[in-house]
């Protein structure tokens, strides 16, 4: 009788603890959209992009050129110059495909710093929302969004958020 008596206790301790609980939820994606800055963090993601397309264009052209060169003079060539040919364009392939996945590599850092910033001040916004308006968790629609399956309209924060930065 005690143990029961000591298992209800703590049941409804547990009961008042999650009552107390506070959640909203937001959606980050459409502040980060809704910033100024956004916009010139794009433009810098988008300049080293095309920077990058254009030295692949070259690269590609180059081994289009010794490939199309290749197959003209095939006919003509010495086994010894065809096999020389044919490294030379294995080599420029194998080059093209490294410069590509640094490229993705490039790219990935480069989207990754431009908004770092800007992630840092919705975050900062995010925290001074929850504080101010007592919320225990908040919850990221557009990072979470297939967990949540059922969201109330009064408990979303975005608008909150979006205040808090000007918005």
């Amino acid at each position: 009788m005690k143990r029961l008596l000591t298992v209800l206790m703590v049941c409804a301790t547990v009961l008042v603890a999650q009552a107390q609980e506070k959640i909203g939820y937001i959606n980050s994606s459409e502040i980060l959209e809704m910033l100024p800055e956004t916009a010139s963090a794009r433009k810098k993601v988008e300049a080293v992009t095309k920077k990058k397309q254009t030295q692949l264009k070259s690269l590609e052209n180059e081994l289009k050129s010794k490939y199309d060169a290749f197959n003209a003079e095939a006919a003509t060539m010495t086994e010894s110059v065809a096999t020389s040919r044919k490294s030379e364009i294995l080599t420029l392939e194998k080059k093209i495909k490294a410069f590509y996945e640094e490229s993705q590599k490039t790219l990935m850092k480069a989207e990754t710093d431009a908004l770092k910033p800007l992630i840092e001040k919705v975050q900062k916004a995010i925290n001074a929302v929850a504080k101010g308006e007592g919320y225990t968790y908040i919850i990221d629609m557009a990072v979470s969004n297939g967990f949540i399956v059922f969201a109330a309209k009064k408990k979303d924060v975005t608008p909150s958020v979006k205040k808090q930065l000007g918005l």
